[in-house]
């Protein structure tokens, strides 16, 4: 249980991440193998409001020049401010790469290119999910955001302004219209995705990482199927003499296996709420661990429904396996 209550934390993060309307209604544009603009008839594909950022510096400190006056008109039309600062001598950065400089508003970034360095001022700290990204997830949290009159600071490490872009779509793209629009700019070497489609990827990349949780919980249950089945064998053998007695006195053995069914069925039980119990504040410990060393925005939350199944788990797993172990004959009276 505890181990579960991370995973489904980490997916809500990259769905609360996701909700962001700029998300939702945005396509993205990243040039991927050439360091030339896009062009206007490839944009063209996917009508909607443009703006344009360069090439991304080296992992992992990733700083890109932006078309900022669009950029803020941007998120002005999705009633946001994060960027209104945003001018010559400032920096933008998520919070992720705050967190990596350890930086905050006000501070002073020291920014070393070819030709000239600069101090720029940190102006703005966001979870916006406005720039264009390829690979993990963390990527596309992990940023930094400066005017395209500073971009001369990154010349000799990121690709000009234009060789990427996000669109604010004017309707949503059915599924046949993205796999088209990505299909064209992946001739044109470039990757495309929708923001909607984008954060599904996440959720499911989120869910192939986190995989082995799910193998450790298999494994977890099967050790403890074997060790109640070991306590009921144990059981039979040492209440020989007891069954024998309740035999005596009438109790047929359907009677008798539906008591050591019930018994388990008391562990199970036990065992359940136990787990419920312990689970729930280790899974808290575990996300507080995993703000520190991950800073994901990750929050506590353990939906009524994993309890429930986690108590139904361990019942039906006890009882399975005293259906297994006990013998369809027990032992007669004579045997006493």
């Amino acid at each position: 249980l505890a181990l579960h209550v991370m995973p489904l934390a980490l997916k809500d993060e990259v769905r609360l991440w996701g909700e962001d309307a700029a998300a939702q209604g945005t396509a993205y544009y990243v040039r991927t193998h050439t360091a030339r603009p896009l062009t206007t008839e490839l944009l063209a594909t996917t009508p909607g409001e443009v703006v344009r950022f360069s090439g991304r510096t080296p992992w992992p400190n990733v700083l890109m020049s932006v078309d900022a006056p669009a950029l803020q008109a941007y998120g002005a039309s999705m009633g946001r401010d994060d960027f209104d600062k945003l001018a010559p001598g400032k920096v933008v950065l998520s919070s992720l790469m705050a967190r990596r400089f350890e930086v905050g508003l006000q501070d002073i970034l020291h920014v070393q290119g070819r030709t000239r360095t600069a101090d720029l001022e940190v102006v703005a700290i966001t979870e916006a999910a406005f720039v264009p990204m390829v690979g993990p997830y963390r990527n596309s949290k992990t940023y930094g955001l400066i005017h395209q009159d500073d971009h001369d600071l990154i010349e000799a490490f990121a690709a000009p302004l234009g060789n990427n872009a996000i669109v604010r779509l004017k309707q949503p793209l059915t599924e046949p219209e993205r796999k088209a629009a990505w299909l064209t700019a992946r001739r044109a070497g470039t990757y495309f995705d929708t923001g909607a489609h984008y954060v599904a990827d996440r959720v499911a990349e989120t869910d192939r990482d986190i995989a082995i949780f799910d193998v450790i919980l298999l494994l977890t249950g099967l050790l403890a199927a074997l060790g109640l089945s070991n306590h009921l064998v144990l059981s039979l053998y040492v209440r020989r003499r007891e069954v024998s007695l309740l035999r005596t006195l009438g109790l047929l053995p359907s009677q008798l296996r539906r008591l050591f069914v019930a018994e388990s069925l008391f562990i199970g039980s036990l065992g359940g709420l136990f787990a419920i119990a312990l689970g729930a504040p280790l899974g808290a410990l575990c996300l507080g661990a995993l703000r520190i060393i991950s800073a994901f925005e990750v929050s506590f939350r353990l939906p009524v429904s994993y309890m429930l199944l986690t108590l139904l788990g361990a019942t039906v797993l006890s009882v399975l396996a005293a259906l297994v172990v006990t013998p369809r004959r027990l032992p007669e009276a004579r045997e006493i």
